[in-house]
């Protein structure tokens, strides 16, 4: 409201001029007051209206369905470019009467010049060919001169460009703010990593990828010496965000080699564990661990405790950690064994699906070794722990010596 306030006032100010009538300043200050009626408003604040409502996709959704109100809101809000910045392509595109029905090009082509969120979703069910025939035809309505570029070495495999985007204009691809891709767990044939490293090569004002069920081919990353597994490394300095899921557990350890090949700036940093022990030697390889402050890990049932400890001992500024999976990780024989030089930052951390209560415990002591503070008030770590699980009486039965710890020694312990 503060912000439309400044605005109203601006265009009070903007408007005034040595010709203006003392009645018309009257009338023209009233119609632009926060107070006013909706429809006195003038036609460049409703505009800004549907802008507020939907900058960073907050109610686009919203702001579309109240631009169809009446024909004059219809007609302010269609121009508004960030109105269309949310943009969902769903794949294979569907056809009516034999014909494609798409409005990707129309729809981008009313974003202007402005940041969009893009999020390319591929149906599980569809086939290769129906997959190849849209493809072509995205193509097709790109001009050869707004390509993103020629990345692919076999154009004639069309579903290549899942990867290397080439279905998308070069002017669209400088301003993808949020990069979404879902191919539902599709194997595809080639070097798809090299691909999609060539596509976000060209998006640089991207803030935020992520990444769902897509297969990115990739050989024996865990034993490649660094300086191949490294030897593409694409620089995105403004991408602050990276998840990478995958409900299928299929494709985990390919995606996991994308960020060895990425040079950003990551604050928040999502991802699920491969099936497989990874050498300690892998996170080191992470440029960009030391500017991590918010991690979601999947464990599996192959998890070493040891593991979890690397990761977070590999990460100095890290506030807040969440690990999916907990009840899998396998469990520590003895007193974990934590890098002398961590000194743990961690003020939040969520265990989701817990068990017997013996990691939770060695976790918190580890941490309490390294650094965590104390509470003045009561002596019990200053940390929030917060804890899912299916049975939550067991963290509150007296006769679990675990649990009793926890509690005790925890400033603040929620359960859901």
């Amino acid at each position: 409201m503060d912000v439309l306030s400044r605005k109203l006032e601006c265009l009070v100010r903007n408007w005034s001029t040595p010709a203006a009538t003392p009645h018309a300043m009257r009338h023209h200050s009233d119609s632009v007051s926060i107070n006013a009626p909706i429809h006195t408003l003038p036609d460049e604040v409703l505009s800004y209206i549907f802008e507020l409502g939907s900058e960073h996709g907050k109610m686009v959704q919203f702001s579309i369905v109240a631009s169809h109100i009446c024909q004059r809101w219809r007609t302010v809000a269609l121009p508004t470019a960030v109105l269309w910045s949310d943009i969902n392509l769903e794949l294979p595109l569907r056809k009516v009467r034999k014909r494609y029905c798409s409005g990707f090009q129309d729809i981008a082509s009313r974003t202007a010049v402005r940041p969009i969120d893009l999020s390319i979703n591929l149906a599980s069910n569809a086939t290769e060919q129906q997959m190849g025939d849209s493809l072509r035809f995205l193509k097709r309505q790109v001009s050869a001169s707004d390509h993103v570029g020629k990345i692919t070495r076999n154009p004639t495999n069309s579903c290549t460009s899942l990867f290397t985007l080439d279905f998308i204009p070069r002017s669209l691809s400088t301003r993808i703010r949020s990069l979404t891709l879902t191919h539902g767990g599709w194997y595809f044939d080639g070097p798809t990593l090299a691909y999609l490293l060539g596509a976000l090569g060209h998006c640089h004002a991207l803030e935020v990828l992520i990444l769902n069920g897509v297969y990115l081919e990739d050989h024996n990353i865990w034993n490649e010496p660094v300086d191949v597994t490294r030897k593409r490394v694409v620089s995105l300095p403004k991408l602050r965000e990276i998840c990478l899921y995958d409900t299928d557990n299929v494709c985990e350890s390919a995606c996991c080699s994308l960020l060895l090949c990425v040079d950003a700036p990551i604050t928040s940093l999502a991802f699920y564990l491969p099936e497989a022990d990874i050498p300690i030697h892998w996170y080191r390889r992470i440029a960009f661990l030391a500017s991590v402050r918010t991690l979601n890990l999947r464990c599996t049932f192959l998890t070493k405790f040891s593991t979890i400890i690397e990761i977070l001992s590999n990460m100095p500024n890290l506030d807040a950690v969440s690990l999916e999976g907990w009840h899998e990780v396998q469990q520590p024989c003895s007193a974990i064994q934590i890098a002398d030089h961590y000194t743990t930052g961690l003020k939040q951390v969520h265990l989701d699906h817990v068990g017997k209560p013996g990691a939770t415990q060695a976790l918190m002591e580890g941490l309490a070794r390294h650094g965590l503070p104390h509470s003045v008030a009561d002596g019990k770590l200053d940390i929030s722990l917060s804890i899912l699980c299916k049975d939550s009486a067991q963290i509150f039965d007296d006769k679990c010596e675990g649990w009793v710890w926890i509690r005790r020694n925890v400033r603040a312990v929620s359960c859901q």
